[in-house]
């Protein structure tokens, strides 16, 4: 599998926190209670929900690679359940403030070219600062694409390249990018050139353009829904989505292009 650097460190931050915790104890010894008394421990440092999830996560990680190796005979940790997150709602860009954003005098233009390929594209921010050159294909039907490897949850998919960014993203310098910006830092940089134009407090980010992507596409083929998930990367219903990737091996780009072409903004840019 392929592990970004960000998840390594998490990875480590989690293991010393773990010997931290537990100091010399034997792993054998320790129990259910012990380890929920290690996720306590984040509670009461004031720690998000969210984060002290994460860091159970690599808990069980650790522990089911323990149980594998038979150092442990139980993973104690699989069966506690995670904190209540309340779900944030997901609010999309509106035509006006998308128009703000892709005609704005104080966004760099090459960070608006950027901004166009997560809008037409619908990947992550950190996905697209993954890309390398040879993740970009030509099929043999000529319909040019994005072989994602590096995923959120490690699943690769390929995004059929909409017309309106292909000649932005085949020009982009990946490396460049990566050599400017470290990885958190990008991320960061991209939400303080979209907070240029549209307030902070809306709470409107480069995921938002995802957002868009998705919404656009539901509401314009609502008969497609299996076809927008496999774009997104996203699962379907459990019974469709053996049907669609055990005998139909997934949508073939055709589709997917047809899908992703039909998208169109109206987002008022003054330039090419």
């Amino acid at each position: 599998k392929k592990v970004k650097d960000s998840t390594y460190t998490k990875y480590a931050q989690t293991f010393q926190d773990l010997k931290k915790f537990f100091k010399d104890k034997n792993i054998k010894e320790i129990s259910k209670e012990d380890f929920e008394n290690f996720r306590d421990s984040f509670i009461k440092k004031g720690r998000k929900n969210t984060t002290t999830n994460e860091k159970m996560m690599y808990l069980n990680i650790f522990l089911k690679f323990a149980k594998e190796e038979k150092l442990v005979l139980e993973n104690q940790v699989e069966n506690i359940k995670p904190l209540f997150v309340e779900e944030v709602k997901r609010d999309i860009f509106t035509s006006e403030e998308l128009t703000k954003i892709f005609t704005s005098t104080k966004i760099p233009e090459e960070h608006k070219k950027i901004l166009k390929v997560l809008l037409f594209s619908g990947m992550r921010i950190m996905e697209l600062y993954n890309l390398k050159k040879e993740n970009l294909k030509t099929d043999q039907n000529g319909i040019k694409y994005i072989e994602l490897e590096i995923a959120k949850f490690d699943k690769p998919r390929n995004i059929p390249i909409h017309k309106k960014i292909e000649d932005i993203i085949f020009n982009l310098d990946f490396e460049k990018i990566r050599e400017r910006w470290k990885t958190e830092r990008f991320a960061n940089y991209s939400n303080e050139q979209i907070f240029k134009e549209v307030s902070k407090l809306n709470n409107k980010t480069n995921h938002t353009f995802r957002a868009n992507f998705i919404n656009k596409l539901i509401n314009k083929f609502p008969d497609k829904i299996e076809a927008i998930q496999e774009i997104v990367g996203h699962e379907s219903n459990a019974k469709t989505n053996l049907t669609i990737k055990k005998y139909g091996k997934g949508f073939n780009l055709e589709v997917k292009k047809k899908i992703v072409d039909a998208l169109d903004f109206k987002i008022g840019e003054v330039w090419t």
